[in-house]
């Protein structure tokens, strides 16, 4: 993961909005945070 990544998931974890991506471990890490994701 890179720390643009990282920072993607701070945004949609701090606006609250679901994360939209097609990358595996991305996902992963979301579903871990309690971030919704788009699919």
């Amino acid at each position: 993961m890179y720390a643009y990544d990282a920072y993607f998931l701070r945004c949609a974890q701090e606006l609250s909005c679901p994360l939209l991506t097609l990358d595996r471990r991305m996902k992963q890490v979301a579903t871990e945070l309690g971030i919704r994701l788009l699919e």
